[in-house]
């Protein structure tokens, strides 16, 4: 769990302006001629390319953020907005806060753990507060990779009233929400199944796993032959 040694600036094509025949190079070709590097304190930037075909501007440098920031706002203003989007991606772990009393709220949570890890809430993002097994609240937060780091070694933390529990969840698999498999994203997918207006729970289309009642079932190993009841 370490912080990384750069930041990244993604831009994608959105499928109106592939259908325009907008490329890549044209957004590159006008992005150069209205932006300046020099100006927003950047040497330079070092370009990949993302799994789904988006392009990657990289930071050097851990303290990097805020120049990605401002080259992010840039972009938003020299671009069209109805051809690209431009994101900032930040690599996150995910938290899960349990323990919580009845009347507690989502910002309750995340301004408890924005005060004690020194990062913005902005930043934080959080799922919707649920039941657990022990009927309390819990709440799962994604938390950029310094948050986390703060958060570790903390077992406890005072959300409210309630002393909560607090737990660093290991990372997923890299999974493809289109036909559920692990190993490989959507954009790739070569798979004749399509899974992705099921439940991710039951496998039964028509409602969401965060409201599912009905029984696990997995669609991926019943496909298989294989017992499928979790």
């Amino acid at each position: 769990m370490r912080v990384p040694n750069t930041t990244a600036v993604i831009l994608t094509l959105l499928p109106v302006a592939v259908e325009k025949g907008t490329s890549y190079a044209d957004l590159m070709q006008k992005a150069k001629a209205n932006i300046k590097l020099g100006d927003l304190g950047i040497p330079g930037v070092k370009l990949k390319t993302a799994r789904t075909g988006a392009r990657m501007l990289l930071l050097p440098g851990k303290d990097s953020g805020e120049k990605a920031d401002a080259l992010a706002a840039r972009l938003k203003e020299v671009l069209p907005q109805d051809e690209v989007k431009v994101s900032r991606p930040e690599r996150c772990f995910n938290v899960r806060i349990s323990g919580l009393d009845d009347c507690t709220t989502v910002e309750e949570v995340v301004a408890a753990v924005a005060r004690v890890t020194e990062v913005a809430a902005g930043r934080i993002n959080s799922s919707a507060v649920r039941p657990g097994p022990d009927r309390f609240g819990y709440v799962i937060l994604a938390c950029p990779v310094a948050a986390a780091i703060k958060l570790k070694d903390r077992k406890r933390k005072m959300v409210g009233w309630a002393s909560a529990d607090i737990k660093i969840l290991p990372s997923r698999s890299e999974r493809c929400w289109r036909c559920l498999v692990a190993g490989h994203v959507a954009c790739t997918c070569s798979s004749p199944v399509d899974r992705s207006k099921g439940c991710y729970r039951c496998g039964q289309p028509g409602h969401p796993a965060a409201t599912c009642q009905n029984e696990p079932h997995c669609s991926i190993c019943s496909a298989a032959g294989r017992a499928a009841g979790h």
